[in-house]
């Protein structure tokens, strides 16, 4: 990610892939999600009832994304990027 000192990388579309294809690395909650379109259009408000209408992530076990990340990039790239210890 640009401006950031140690070189973050964003993983936003990749957790959504992996959270269909691997969802046992992923926590979720059943939640209530109502976006305003009066007052403060746009806002998304989020209900934690757990009984909702969408499943949400809400964690990861990151040991099990970055070492599944780092395997397909190996295979596509054939290099070791070194994303986790």
């Amino acid at each position: 990610e640009p401006n950031y000192p140690d070189k973050r990388v964003a993983t936003n579309d990749i957790c959504a892939l992996y959270s269909l294809v691997y969802p046992e690395i992923f926590k979720s909650e059943q939640v209530s999600v109502t976006v305003n379109t009066t007052d403060a259009p746009g806002k998304t408000i989020v209900d934690f009832n757990g009984t909702g209408h969408v499943k949400m992530i809400t964690g990861a076990n990151r040991d099990a994304f970055l070492s599944l990340l780092d395997s397909e990039l190996n295979k596509m790239n054939g290099i070791d990027l070194k994303l986790h210890d």
